[in-house]
């Protein structure tokens, strides 16, 4: 029977010398975090459910750039990106690639847990490798025994591999180096994999015998490198351990990038950005998409995921229009009435929330819940010069009051039009 001090004497003698984060003090515990069975088997469930969203994501994407999903999707996710990185995610060498590892991060709540964001590019592999191994000695009840998350990750690489970590995230290097560290004390059995990613046949290359970046016994080992420097062996997988931001600080990612296209070497997590992005929450709950996702999730994953998604908006920092809040009620009979917009316009409102560009009026005036009527706003090809403000109708939420007028007057090269035009 082990004592608290024990325990903690135990944990602080199986400490690597090299530390697992750079430059990282920590506070022990001498027992592991206590969860329910119920929710253990609820987080066993939630990693294929993850599995089969982040598939959908990647489908979602593609049925986008096609035309055959809404155009936007794509816009979005690709907003701010390389112009170069958006045209290699495209490729359709690695158009079913996802990330082999995922971490949701979890808060708990009262009533369960919800998810903060999922991901691709974590760190914690070997922290968490290492919690195992050192509180498996004394606690028979660790979730996945000594070696889970070893065996965990050596499925993501089962041929051996380079993990490539960048300056950017060199805190993570202590753990990935003892990870590598104790998978190259032993060798995978030629079992097959369990891990959902590689049956689904996203680990493109590992398992297929016709391709060139199967890895063959000779070379199985498990390294970290740094990404400044690196330089690709054909048959070799990659691990990438850097974030897509940090492409511009890496001489060499080109070469990489060129052996991955052209099947010499595999990367995980794929070089997708759109798969990185945080919107992926608030598309998930956005109407025009709801049946494309309970086709793809099935219905028990899309309600599953309902509990645990938060509920998410799209912030769009593009400038469309400004509202005057607060005007005398006279000012909005001076505009055009809603009626005037016809039947199918009007069944055409969606609900937005109204925020002023002047602080000192936003600061002082309560926020208005109204709706649009008419949806779509874009500007004319070749107008570069500045325009007026649009002139926008709006109505109180459940009323046929006369509408509200943001301002009377709009650029002539400018179009308003309704959703369905």
């Amino acid at each position: 029977m082990h004592t608290q001090n024990d325990r903690l004497t135990a944990i602080r003698a199986a400490f690597p010398k090299e530390g697992l984060f750079a430059e990282k003090a920590w506070l022990l515990s001498p027992d592991a975090f206590p969860i329910e069975k119920r929710f253990v088997t609820e987080l066993e469930q939630l990693g294929h459910r993850l599995f089969v969203f982040q598939r959908a994501c990647n489908q979602l994407y593609q049925l986008s750039i096609k035309g055959k999903q809404p155009a936007w999707v794509a816009r979005y996710l690709d907003a701010g990106k390389p112009k170069e990185l958006i045209e290699f995610s495209r490729r359709k060498e690695i158009r079913e690639d996802l990330p082999r590892v995922i971490r949701p991060d979890l808060i708990l709540t009262e009533k369960g847990y919800i998810i903060a964001e999922i991901d691709s590019v974590p760190g914690g592999i070997g922290l968490t490798g290492w919690l195992n191994q050192t509180y498996s000695t004394f606690d028979n009840e660790i979730i996945g025994g000594a070696d889970g998350m070893l065996d965990g990750f050596r499925t993501v690489l089962p041929n051996g591999g380079d993990i490539v970590i960048s300056q950017e995230a060199a805190t993570y290097r202590p753990e990935m180096e003892w990870i590598a560290a104790r998978l190259n004390q032993t060798k995978l059995g030629n079992a097959p994999s369990r891990n959902p990613v590689i049956a689904a046949g996203a680990d493109r290359g590992l398992n297929d015998k016709k391709s060139p970046a199967v890895v063959n016994d000779l070379g199985y080992s498990w390294q970290v490198v740094a990404a400044e420097n690196y330089e690709p062996q054909n048959g070799r997988a990659v691990y990438r351990f850097f974030e897509l931001f940090d492409l511009p600080n890496i001489p060499g990612i080109e070469d990489t990038l060129r052996a991955n296209a052209e099947g010499r070497i595999t990367i995980t997590p794929p070089i997708k950005p759109y798969l990185e992005e945080k919107m992926w929450f608030a598309l998930f709950w956005m109407q025009p998409l709801r049946e494309f996702w309970r086709r793809e999730l099935g219905e028990k994953y899309f309600s599953k995921l309902q509990e645990v998604i938060p509920y998410s908006w799209l912030l769009d920092p593009t400038r469309i229009f400004a509202a005057r809040l607060g005007q005398p009620r006279h000012c909005a009979r001076r505009g055009p009435s809603a009626r005037r917009m016809g039947k199918t316009n009007r069944a055409c409102a969606r609900d937005i929330r109204i925020i002023a560009d002047d602080h000192a009026t936003l600061s002082q005036r309560q926020l208005v819940w109204s709706s649009v009527l008419g949806s779509g706003f874009w500007p004319v090809k070749d107008n570069e010069r500045a325009c007026a403000f649009l002139s926008l109708l709006f109505r109180r939420s459940g009323s046929c009051e006369t509408t509200w007028c943001a301002r009377n007057d709009r650029a002539s090269r400018q179009k308003v039009s309704t959703r369905h035009e």
